[in-house]
């Protein structure tokens, strides 16, 4: 999706389901996990970047805990 010119992904609360998913969080964090996940979880709840046009914009991950026990990395 970067090679089609996504500038950054957000991701949902199945993003640990597939455990490969650790090694790409930490060496790319234009792919944001809920930044509300507990500190230590691995990756990042934002990002920041520049538009072509130098416009900056930033993205916030978060996910709310609705008819949810509790959020967690596994």
């Amino acid at each position: 999706m970067f090679g089609l010119g996504f500038r950054a992904l957000t991701s949902g609360d199945h993003i640990f389901d597939k455990r490969e998913i650790i090694n790409h969080l930490a060496k790319k964090p234009r792919i944001s996990r809920a930044a509300s996940y507990p500190v230590g979880t691995p990756g990042v709840g934002h990002y920041l970047f520049d538009m072509k046009n130098g416009t900056s914009v930033g993205i916030v991950n978060l996910m709310g805990r609705v008819l949810k026990d509790s959020i967690g990395y596994p």
